[in-house]
């Protein structure tokens, strides 16, 4: 749903985005997730600006969530980021 209205965020006034969007864009700001620069131009944010009361980089993370080097499911990304590298998985 995210790529969806990002997408629609890109190519559609701001009026005609669906109010799901918008309604997307607050739920991931408050759950302190990440928010494409998309739908933070929908929420009026700056491109790129950590959402407010975010973890700052370095800081500790919840137990179990990828490092900075690793893709959800504890896919190393800096061995192969290719499609091909991520189909055959850590090597």
């Amino acid at each position: 749903m995210t790529f969806v209205c990002s997408l629609m965020v890109s190519q559609l006034p701001a009026a005609e985005v669906p109010a799901k969007c918008t309604a997307l864009a607050q739920t991931l700001q408050a759950q302190k997730l990440p928010l494409t620069d998309q739908l933070r131009k929908l929420l009026k944010l700056p491109p790129g600006a950590p959402a407010t009361g975010g973890s700052s980089p370095g800081s500790a993370s919840s137990p179990g969530a990828p490092t900075a080097d690793q893709a959800p499911g504890g896919f190393s990304t800096t061995s192969d980021p290719t499609l091909g590298g991520i189909l055959r998985g850590p090597s």
